[in-house]
């Protein structure tokens, strides 16, 4: 009789062991279950985010290597400034061009307390140091558009510059701007997408006014120094200068958060 119990405690146990293990199976399934769908929805977030990034990416602008490249907008140090802000956005770049010629050791031309964030100045000021310009190229030009309806539409132009006959090709693009603010593609005349005419951009900008332009490009100086900068709205919003192993970059110069690094 004892050994019948020790028996029937035996299979008891051995019944709970074989009950414990499938739970502690089937949880551990449905744990993985949860962490692999958890992380298949952070990796298409984050899929749906790089992309939603690229598709961003024909608005500002930065500088990359030998050409200005397009980044999001929104990304600047500052929106422009307001016209009411003009006087103090004029003083900050004076004290910018004096940080230009401090960080690249140079005996640049500042002579006010407050200049105009342009090209032209610019060049003036680094005239004393650094001379004349010698060649000047665009790599990119955008236009934001709208008309009275609340359209919106994007165009865009890429320059090439080697080319097989050593001629630059013009690309462009067209873009529809969404009501989330994302430029999605649109398909342009395909005689036209190649050296588009003047002709042929004035018609694509019929019934638009402009609400925001930019170019990037380059200038070369005679000893070869290189400045790569960013226009927006016929100021300059970004630039970077090299000389003896030092260069400069500033930010949001037609804004109220502009700023200057000396690497």
């Amino acid at each position: 009789m004892q050994g019948s119990t020790v028996r029937k405690d035996f299979v008891i146990g051995i019944i709970a062991t074989l009950v414990a293990m499938s739970v502690f199976y089937f949880y551990d399934r449905s744990a993985q279950k949860k962490i692999a769908a958890k992380a298949k929805i952070e990796a298409e977030e984050s899929l749906e985010n790089v992309q939603a990034e690229s598709a961003a990416l024909p608005a500002a602008a930065v500088t990359s290597g030998e050409k200005t490249l397009a980044k999001p907008m929104g990304t600047s140090l500052g929106e422009p400034a307001k016209p009411e802000d003009n006087q103090q956005v004029y003083k900050n770049f004076s004290e910018h061009l004096k940080t230009i010629g401090t960080c690249l050791e140079i005996k640049n031309s500042v002579d006010s307390d407050k200049v105009d964030p342009t090209f032209d100045n610019l060049v003036v000021s680094l005239r004393p140091a650094l001379g004349e310009v010698v060649v000047q190229m665009d790599d990119w030009t955008q236009r934001d558009l709208r008309n009275n309806e609340g359209e919106r539409k994007r165009l865009r132009t890429e320059i090439n510059y080697q080319s097989n006959d050593n001629q630059p090709l013009k690309h462009l693009q067209i873009y529809k701007v969404n009501e989330q603010g994302m430029p999605e593609l649109q398909t342009a005349d395909p005689e036209q997408s190649l050296n588009p005419t003047d002709a042929y951009i004035d018609s694509l900008r019929a019934g638009f006014e402009t609400s925001l332009e930019e170019k990037g490009g380059r200038a070369y100086y005679q000893e070869g120094e290189e400045l790569v900068m960013i226009e927006r709205n016929g100021k300059l919003e970004s630039i970077s200068l090299s000389k003896g192993g030092k260069t400069v970059s500033c930010s949001g110069l037609d804004s109220l958060k502009s700023n200057c690094q000396c690497l």
